[in-house]
């Protein structure tokens, strides 16, 4: 049995509801749901290596504010609200570049916090699973996330950022072919966030 769990990034403050309405109904209406990993807090001013601004950032519409939170795009809030297929994922905070990188355990753990707490009060429910931009994690940064999150979904984990203590239990999986997914049954293979897809 294979399963599919649909995520995309960086749904934020500046996201049209209508970009996520036409790329998203026919998921939705199949009852298959999309887990959105979501910017709590997006930095408006945040660029890629290269310098260019990131994509998203197109829809900043003239805005001079550093920040934006998600409550304060009112209209997306309610439609996701509204629209139970989608799952709410934490995405960082701000969305820079080295945000989960290059910092400190004490910085790490406050971010985390203000992320889950800016999407809470926005009216989404507490956040299960965790994204970081760019998929980049310090070792500090992946011990902190692990801490708060049942589940931290990334496109690759960088062995000298795993902690060592780690090491043995995930070569002991693999040399069993422990399926890394624990699933009741096919249609909750992808809502990972609800609890129902666990990650062993």
């Amino acid at each position: 049995m294979r399963y599919v769990i649909i995520r995309d990034d960086d749904t934020n403050a500046l996201t049209p509801v209508s970009c996520l309405e036409r790329l998203y109904r026919p998921f939705l209406e199949r009852g298959f749901p999309v887990n959105l990993a979501t910017i709590p807090e997006v930095a408006l001013d945040t660029t890629l290596p290269d310098g260019k601004p990131e994509g998203f950032l197109a829809y900043r519409n003239g805005t001079r504010s550093r920040t934006a939170t998600i409550g304060a795009n009112a209209e997306l809030v309610r439609y996701l609200r509204e629209n139970e297929g989608y799952e709410i994922v934490q995405h960082g905070l701000y969305h820079n570049y080295f945000e989960f990188d290059r910092v400190e355990s004490a910085r790490v753990s406050d971010w985390l916090e203000r992320g889950t707490k800016v999407l809470v009060e926005a009216g989404f429910p507490q956040p299960q699973t965790f994204v970081a931009p760019y998929d980049k994690f310090s070792g500090a940064a992946l011990r902190e996330t692990v801490r708060r999150f049942r589940v931290v979904s990334s496109g690759w984990y960088e062995l000298g950022r795993v902690p060592p203590m780690w090491w043995l239990q995930y070569g002991w999986k693999k040399l069993r072919a422990t399926p890394h997914w624990r699933c009741r049954n096919r249609v909750a293979a992808s809502r990972a966030p609800a609890g129902v897809c666990r990650c062993r």
